[in-house]
């Protein structure tokens, strides 16, 4: 058996990255992005979550089951 330091050195002796191809979003099914996608318009157009997340009191949770 291997380290895992030694089974990513040999990931990385045995492959190399790809390049950056650019392509209409209708040719990009099953690829992976290169970099974020971000958008110049809001969508939606308005503030819409009802909920922006949950707060919880550890106190509360100290007798629940692990």
């Amino acid at each position: 058996m291997i380290s895992v330091e030694e089974a990513l050195t040999c990931i990385a002796r045995a492959t190399r990255p790809l390049p950056i191809v650019e392509l209409p979003i209708t040719a990009a099914v099953g690829r992976t992005l290169a970099d974020d996608v971000a958008s110049d318009i809001d969508s939606p157009p308005h503030d819409k979550s009802m909920v922006d997340g949950y707060a919880v009191l550890a106190s509360d949770l100290a007798a629940g089951p692990v």
